[in-house]
């Protein structure tokens, strides 16, 4: 049995915790239900944004519109023309 933390929000509207974040530790399998510790009724689930790094693979560049060979080239480009990344 593996416990995961999940993260979950009040949405009850008469509670002094309504849409206040707070975790709880549940098994991985499952159900991921929970009820506010506030006012004891039900309380929706929050998904996080996930963040993700991806190692360079040389070929065509679609987000550049071009083919490039290795990852120094790529940071060059970027450079040269001033090219901004923007972070998610």
């Amino acid at each position: 049995m593996a416990l995961v933390p999940y993260e979950f929000k009040c949405i009850n509207p008469e509670c002094r915790g309504f849409h206040q974040e707070y975790v709880e530790v549940l098994e991985r399998d499952g159900e991921h239900k929970s009820k506010c510790p506030e006012c004891n009724k039900k309380s929706q689930r929050v998904f996080s944004k996930v963040s993700f790094s991806m190692d360079f693979t040389p070929g065509f560049d679609y987000g550049l519109g071009r083919h490039i060979e290795t990852k120094m080239e790529r940071e060059n480009y970027i450079a040269e023309r001033g090219i901004r990344k923007l972070g998610c």
